[in-house]
């Protein structure tokens, strides 16, 4: 797991494979949605939308604010592949600025 400073612009990756270990895109980019740990707060993004780099490789890219409160966060990305559900979470710490 990261830790990352409030006020900085975080970058979270998504791969994703097929059963033959080949990377291969889904039937639409992912969506995220992050929440703190602490108390199940949801964040507001801008944009919950994660943006296509190459075949099966998206990126979510978020400018965190200088105010977040400090803790524990988990970012839920949440596509489908083939109609099937296709979830990744990451977990991550973020520090006072």
């Amino acid at each position: 797991m990261k830790t990352y400073i409030a006020g900085t612009t975080i970058s979270f990756p998504y791969r994703h494979r097929n059963a033959a270990g080949a990377l291969v895109d889904l039937d639409a980019p992912p969506t995220v949605t992050i929440v703190r740990v602490a108390d199940e707060t949801a964040i507001t993004l801008n944009d919950a939308n994660m943006v296509k780099q190459a075949t099966g490789t998206y990126i979510y890219q978020w400018d965190t604010p200088d105010d977040l409160t400090p803790g524990w966060y988990k970012l839920t990305a949440t596509g489908q592949y083939q109609g099937y559900d296709k979830i990744k979470h990451i977990s991550f710490e973020i520090v006072a600025a």
